[in-house]
C-alpha cells in the first residue's frame, strides 16, 4: 500500500461489510484493526478494538494514531447523525484527517435513468435515507472546517450481496422457501458483491494515503458502488434460487400482485399484534420493496473507473458462487 503500512480503523469491522474490508486491507499491507461495540480481543485472525459510537471517550481511544478511519458501521436511523459527530470529533482531536463512509445510493431517491454523482439528492423515501444524507452533510462539513487537510471519500453501495447479507442472501432465501418472492422485479438491479466493495475501500484508502491525493482528489469524493453487470431484480430472484438449490420463483399477474400487496398488508400487521401463523404471506415483498424493484435507475460507477482506476468485476455467477461457498 506505501512503505511504511498505514495504520487504518475499521469501525464495525466485525460486520457484514467491515469485516470483508478489514480483509481486503490486510491483503493490501495495511495494519488494520476492527473496531467493535462488544469490546477488544480477537476474532478470526482480526485485532479487534473497542469502538462503541455511543461512547466517546472510547471511540477517541480507538482512533489515536489512525492514519484513515473507514466508517462500515450499522445502526439504528435515529442514531447515525450523532454517532458520526461524535467519530468525527475523536478524529479531530487525534488530528486523523482521512476518512472513508459508507453511504448508500438510497440519498438519490427516486430517480430514474442514469444517476450519476453530480445528481442532486433525491426526495428521502425513508428514514435510512435521511439519515445517510445527514452523515454526507456532516462529513462535508467535517472537510470544510479545514480545508487542505482532510479529505473523505464516501462510497455509495447498491444491494450489497454475499456470504452473511441478512438482506439480500438471507432473508430472500426465506422468501423463496415460503414461496413468498414472486417475479415481481424487471426494474435494474444495483448489485454489489461484498468482495467487490471491500476492494473499492483498499483501493481508496491507498489512493487517499497516497501524497498526491492532496493535488487531485477533491475534499469530499462520493462514489457510486454498483457492479458493472446490467441485471434486473427477477434476473437476480432466479440465479440466488439456482444458485441455492430452490425452485425458481414463478411469475404472478397484476391482479395477483395486487391481491398479494393486500395479504402482505395484512399478515404483518397480524404478525406485529401477536397472531401467530401466517409468516409466509408476511414475507412478501413490501410496497416499498415493489417499487425498488421496478425503478429503472443506472447507476453510472464512471467515476470510480476515473478516481479508482477499477469498477466492480465479479459477475452475479461467480458472487453467488463465492457467497454459497463462503456459507458452507
Amino acid at each position: 500500500m506505501c512503505d511504511a503500512a498505514p495504520n487504518i480503523l475499521v469501525v464495525g469491522g466485525e460486520g457484514f461489510i467491515g469485516a470483508a474490508a478489514v480483509c481486503a486491507l490486510k491483503e493490501a499491507g495495511a495494519s488494520v484493526a476492527a473496531g467493535s461495540r462488544r469490546g477488544a480481543g480477537t476474532a478470526d485472525g482480526r485485532d479487534v478494538v473497542a469502538c462503541n459510537l455511543d461512547d466517546a471517550e472510547e471511540i477517541r481511544a480507538a482512533v489515536k494514531g489512525r492514519d484513515l478511519v473507514v466508517h462500515a458501521a450499522f445502526g439504528d436511523d435515529a442514531s447515525l447523525g450523532a454517532q458520526l459527530s461524535t467519530l468525527l470529533e475523536a478524529m479531530t482531536q487525534a488530528s486523523a484527517s482521512r476518512l472513508i463512509y459508507i453511504s448508500s445510493i438510497a440519498v438519490y431517491g427516486d430517480r430514474d435513468g442514469v444517476v450519476d454523482e453530480s445528481a442532486a439528492p433525491g426526495e428521502p423515501l425513508d428514514a435510512y435515507a435521511r439519515a445517510k444524507l445527514d452523515c454526507e452533510h456532516r462529513i462535508r462539513l467535517w472537510g470544510a472546517a479545514a480545508p487542505g487537510k482532510r479529505r473523505a471519500l464516501i462510497l455509495r453501495p447498491g444491494a450489497v450481496y454475499g456470504a452473511g447479507s441478512r438482506f439480500w442472501i438471507d432473508k430472500m432465501i426465506e422468501r423463496l422457501d415460503a414461496g413468498a418472492l414472486p417475479l415481481v422485479g424487471d426494474g435494474r438491479a444495483p448489485l454489489i458483491h461484498v468482495d467487490d466493495l471491500a476492494a473499492m475501500i483498499a483501493v481508496g484508502a491507498q489512493r487517499l494515503l497516497a501524497p498526491e491525493a492532496s493535488e487531485d482528489w477533491p475534499a469530499f469524493l462520493a462514489l457510486n458502488a454498483v457492479g458493472a453487470q446490467t441485471l434486473s431484480w427477477n434476473d437476480y430472484f432466479l440465479a440466488l434460487a439456482k444458485a441455492s438449490g430452490r425452485p425458481a420463483p414463478q411469475p404472478a399477474s397484476s391482479a395477483r400482485l395486487l391481491a398479494l400487496a393486500a395479504l402482505a398488508t395484512v399478515a404483518k400487521t397480524a404478525r406485529r399484534l401477536g397472531v401467530r401463523g401466517l409468516r409466509g404471506a408476511a414475507l412478501l415483498p413490501t410496497g416499498g420493496e415493489r417499487r425498488l424493484f421496478s425503478r429503472r435507475a443506472d447507476y453510472s460507477i464512471r467515476a470510480c473507473e476515473k478516481y479508482l482506476s477499477m469498477r466492480p468485476g465479479l459477475s452475479l455467477d461467480e458472487g453467488l458462487a463465492r457467497s454459497f461457498h463462503s456459507s458452507t
